[in-house]
């Protein structure tokens, strides 16, 4: 009786095994082949992914949303700045997720924008990208901010 109990546990063990090898190999193939860009954004060395720079594009789901987006030439969205604050502006840098990102809403009406015309003499630059957490937005800050 033991012999066929060690039997049936190695067979369950093999055929629990060559699941989980084929499960892995049809991820890898997925993730090689399928494409998941929607087209806004490309790779990034230092954290992974940004908006495609000097993008201007409508973006829409029916019945949900349609805005109109603008990043800039670094590939972040608004628009683009100079390296060296202009005396006069208090400069803010904003790093989020999507919520931040904000491509549902138009570039005009995103919440840096809304920021810049409540605070006077302030600039308010958007880092966000949809899809990031805490390590990503934290070599956001480190390499572009």
């Amino acid at each position: 009786m033991s012999q066929r109990l060690t039997f049936i546990a190695v067979r369950i063990g093999l055929l629990a095994t060559s699941l989980c090898i084929a499960f892995i190999g049809i991820e890898v193939a997925v993730r090689l082949l399928v494409p998941e860009s929607t087209g806004i954004h490309i790779q990034d060395p230092h954290i992974g992914k940004r908006m495609k720079p000097n993008m201007n594009r409508t973006m829409s789901q029916v019945g949900c949303y349609k805005s109109q987006i603008r990043t800039n030439s670094r590939g972040f969205m608004g628009d683009d700045f100079d390296d060296a604050k202009p005396e006069e502006l208090q400069r803010f840098a904003h790093v989020g997720d999507s919520f931040l990102e904000g491509v549902h809403v138009d570039t005009d009406d995103m919440l840096t924008e809304q920021l810049e015309k409540l605070i006077p003499n302030s600039e308010h630059l958007n880092f966000g990208l949809g899809g990031q957490g805490t390590f990503p937005e934290y070599l956001t800050y480190r390499h572009y901010i």
